[in-house]
């Protein structure tokens, strides 16, 4: 007899506590240095804050300070209750040997070896071991249902060998790669992290990606590599399945049940896309729909003059094991991965550029290898003739070399200058080449690789079309402008989108209110204390958007699905994640009148003009920080762009 099919179930990472968040407390100390007092708390994991000369922690239980106890006192709002309740989370990690990274909490009995070597630079060749631990990111997220523990899942890369260990000059390498980030490294018997200058000899140093992408692993047979980036980031992406054997460890404090939702979820109805030959749900539809609002491009090309690439890879077989993993509770084990080589065709750089930016039918001609070379890959120009953009060469090309030379006479103007930049060109040499077109066009740097490959050979000419000024679509279905606002380092930037999705400026601070359009409504994307500097400054309708840990237990979900866990509140699908499970954004209305499914719309569709051709924005267009669609504008919020000057 056959079984039924049962669909699998929709979950979220949210587990219940088995807490009683009656039980949240604030303890009050007066320690003689708080500031110092106030760092070791929350380097260890502990919610605190200063208040005057006293240090207020926050948590379930009083924690052990060396200064004299003041007071405890119950919280007195919903966020001191959430504060108390991630404190007590902390905690319960640290009982169990986890160690704090950042705003993680690293799992030093897990890790994941990858043996290889430096690829690339003064140091290629040199034997090179990473490790990889999982890590764990918990917080407290309020429900209609209760308080539960939204638990993540994500990885931290580090040195098999202490950083004294590595030569000098290959820590100010790892340097370089990481600026302007600083390196930091994780002393493990201090179970701290520090600042390199302070760290000990026997602290791992801490890799980011930037780094990892330096390292490879050899074959087995000594030929073809694989990037040990990709080692490291393979078995530590998000897996739901995963994440349910992980939370097993924490089922002292949590109920390892993850919540499960009501399926099928809602989906955003209002809105779309209009292109020129009708409405679409995403914007790879231009390739038969074609760009809304086509032109004509001049573009300037720029290539290393003299120099010859390798344009294709392709597998070539299996690592000898170079892969050490071990899981918390289970024996180590070996096991290799697969390995790429490059194909001995090459192509010189002026070849690569002929093949994307001059006729087809011309160089079946006049340079059939080249066609036969790249077969298959899109040539620029072919794309964009489909979707109803012409292209204009703008002759002679630019020709430079490595040691700072460049052919004869000034360059001609053009909208855009294309510079291919071989990917172990120097960042110095890429800046200098920059500069000498500056004058003459914008600029826009590719990589070999990107022209040599189909889906980022479409994507590239996509995004080259728009920094161009082509419109591949308008929103449709919405009568608002939006205001984006958004917090960094310098405060506030703010971005005026019509309803359309046409970025109308930008600019630095709180613009005047009285000069925005009457129905414009706020996106803000920030913490809590920026929020309340825009609620005084506003009576608009505003949206708080923030970006969340949440994630879908189905990879497959549409996009635009949401799930409303308060009236004024839903997290929202927009993004299909690469790699990993996809983690959605948390919307919420603060202000105005305002219904959830309205908003919930107008930032579904405005994360399409923030995106690609083949991947939606993961912010809607409003609060991302850089985008294509908004390149002809200056940050005082005036168009450079001829078609829209004097757009304020």
């Amino acid at each position: 007899m056959s079984t039924p099919f049962q669909e699998e179930p929709l979950q979220v990472n949210l587990f219940p506590l088995k807490v009683n968040p009656e039980a949240a407390r604030v303890f009050r100390f007066r320690p003689s240095n708080p500031e110092k007092a106030l760092a070791f708390l929350r380097a260890t994991g502990w919610y605190a804050l200063q208040k005057d000369t006293e240090v207020w922690v926050y948590g379930l239980e009083a924690p052990e300070v060396h200064a004299p106890f003041v007071a405890e006192e119950p919280v007195k709002d919903l966020r001191e209750r959430v504060l108390a309740l991630n404190s007590h989370l902390s905690q319960k990690l640290r009982t169990k040997g986890f160690v704090r990274v950042e705003s993680g909490w690293l799992d030093l009995e897990a890790y994941r070896v990858a043996e290889g070597q430096v690829a690339q630079g003064p140091w290629a060749g040199r034997s090179f071991a990473l490790v990889t631990h999982p890590a764990y990111r918990l917080e407290v997220v309020r429900l209609e249902g209760g308080f539960f523990a939204l638990v993540d899942l994500e990885h931290r890369v580090r040195s098999q060998e202490g950083w004294g260990a590595l030569p000098e000059g290959l820590v100010a390498y790892f340097q370089a790669l990481a600026s302007p980030h600083n390196l930091r490294a994780l002393d493990p018997k201090a179970r701290r992290t520090f600042p390199l200058d302070h760290a000990p000899a026997t602290a791992w140093l801490l890799l980011p990606p930037s780094v990892q992408a330096a390292l490879e692993a050899q074959a087995a047979q000594g030929t073809g590599t694989r990037r040990l980036s990709l080692d490291a980031f393979a078995a530590n992406q998000f897996r739901f399945d995963r994440l349910l054997e992980a939370v097993a460890a924490f089922a002292d404090f949590l109920d390892p049940t993850p919540l499960a939702l009501p399926s099928p979820l809602p989906v955003v109805a209002q809105g779309g896309l209009r292109m020129a030959r009708g409405t679409a749900t995403e914007a790879k539809e231009v390739e038969a729909l074609g760009f809304l609002e086509p032109k004509r491009v001049q573009v300037l090309l720029a290539f290393p003059d003299g120099e010859t690439l390798e344009v294709r890879q392709r597998p070539s077989g299996q690592t000898s094991e170079h892969l050490r993993v071990r899981e918390r509770g289970r024996e180590e084990r070996r096991q290799g991965g697969s390995t790429f080589t490059r194909e001995t065709r090459r192509l010189s750089a002026r070849e690569l550029l002929l093949y994307h930016f001059v006729e087809q039918e011309r160089l079946r001609s006049k340079a059939p290898h080249v066609v036969e070379a790249l077969a298959g890959v899109p040539s620029l120009r072919e794309t964009w003739a489909r979707w109803g953009l012409d292209l204009e060469l703008v002759l002679p090309p630019v020709r430079y070399t490595r040691s700072g030379k460049v052919g004869e006479g000034e360059p001609k103007k053009a909208d855009l200058a294309v510079i291919l930049a071989p990917e172990d060109l120097g960042e110095a040499e890429v800046k200098w080449i920059r500069g000498l077109l500056k004058p003459w066009a914008w600029t826009q740097v590719v990589n070999p690789s990107t022209l040599t490959e189909k889906p980022k050979a479409k994507s590239f000419a996509y995004d080259l079309a728009v920094r161009a000024g082509a419109l591949p679509f308008r929103l449709e279905g919405f009568t608002r402008h939006v205001l984006g606002l958004h917090q960094g380092r310098e405060g506030f930037a703010w971005r005026l989108v019509d309803p359309g999705g046409q970025t109308l400026g930008q600019g630095q601070g709180l613009p005047e209110e009285e000069h925005l359009p009457p129905d414009t409504l706020v996106h803000y994307l920030g913490g809590e204390k920026g929020l309340e500097e825009v609620l005084g400054w506003t009576g608009k309708p505003v949206v708080w958007l923030q970006e969340s840990r949440l994630r879908f237990s189905q990879k497959a979900l549409p996009l635009g699905s949401y799930f409303p866990f308060l009236p004024e509140a839903a997290y929202l699908h927009t993004h299909p994640g690469n790699p990993g499970w996809p983690r959605a954004l948390r919307v919420e209305v603060v202000q105005g009148d305002l219904s959830l499914e309205e908003a919930l719309a107008q930032v579904y569709w405005l994360t399409k003009p923030a995106g690609g051709l083949y991947r939606p924005g993961k912010l809607p267009l409003s609060v991302v920080e850089k985008t294509p669609w908004s390149w002809g504008l200056r940050k005082d919020g005036i168009a450079l762009n001829p078609e829209k000057e004097g757009a304020e």
